[in-house]
């Protein structure tokens, strides 16, 4: 049992910009600088999006509706983009090496 404390605490190095990381498991809740950046972009996009489809619709019910759906599609979206992208850059390596 005692084992298994010392697993939880146990420091693992310093984060990127030099703190002392979090301890062990306790460490996944201490967000790194990029899931902060990520959540408060997701944040705000939320609020951008709402605020957008109440100024049109004038309907909070609507605007909470886009504002929840949007964001959530857009990153679907995101998702098959970044792959369309990864495979355009696969092809042109091989253009490459296959030119060399």
């Amino acid at each position: 049992m005692a084992e298994f404390f010392r697993m939880l605490l146990h420091r693992h190095g310093t984060l990127e910009d030099g703190r002392p990381c979090a301890p062990g498991f306790l460490a996944l809740f201490r967000p790194s600088r990029n899931t902060a950046k990520a959540v408060t972009y997701a944040v705000m996009h939320l609020i951008v999006a709402m605020t957008v489809a109440f100024l049109l619709t004038w309907d909070w019910r609507a605007a909470l509706a886009i504002g929840l759906i949007e964001p959530a599609v857009q990153t679907v979206a995101y998702y098959f983009h970044e792959k369309a992208w990864a495979k355009a850059e696969r092809k042109r390596q091989e253009r490459l090496a296959e030119a060399s």
